[in-house]
């Protein structure tokens, strides 16, 4: 009877070590971009950009220091995050483009067109707003 249970209880701890070791962690389903990351709409990281793979772009450049100097006239920033230090709910070409950001559920972006030319690699969906906030 002691052997039964000794190799039920020894056979129970195998399938849970198995259960913990085997099952992959998965923070999100992929969707990675060109550049080998992706925007979050998570609440804890809302409206970020994370790189995961670096390809190339912001990701390839994300070991570089950042700078937020302005490059012309118009200010440049080198992220979304120096982005939106200056404007905390982005940057639309158009007011358009802000009015269906809104109807898609993200907050109110500022209208700047000369912003958004000079920054308009950030626009990583390509729906015309910089650095999106979803609310």
């Amino acid at each position: 009877m002691k052997k039964i249970v000794s190799t039920l209880i020894a056979a129970a701890s195998a399938l849970f070590v198995a259960a913990l070791l085997g099952a992959p962690a998965q923070a999100h389903g992929g969707g990675l971009d060109w550049q080998g990351g992706h925007n979050c709409y998570v609440a804890s990281c809302a409206g970020t950009y994370h790189c995961h793979q670096p390809r190339g772009g912001i990701c390839a450049a994300s070991s570089k220091p950042k700078s937020t100097k302005p490059k012309s006239s118009s200010e440049s920033f080198s992220t979304c995050s120096a982005l939106r230090r200056e404007y905390p709910t982005g940057v639309a070409k158009w007011t358009e483009t802000a009015n269906a950001a809104v109807k898609y559920g993200a907050q109110r972006p500022k209208v700047s067109k000369s912003v958004f030319n000079a920054n308009k690699r950030l626009d990583y969906d390509r729906d015309g707003v910089l650095c999106d906030v979803v609310r």
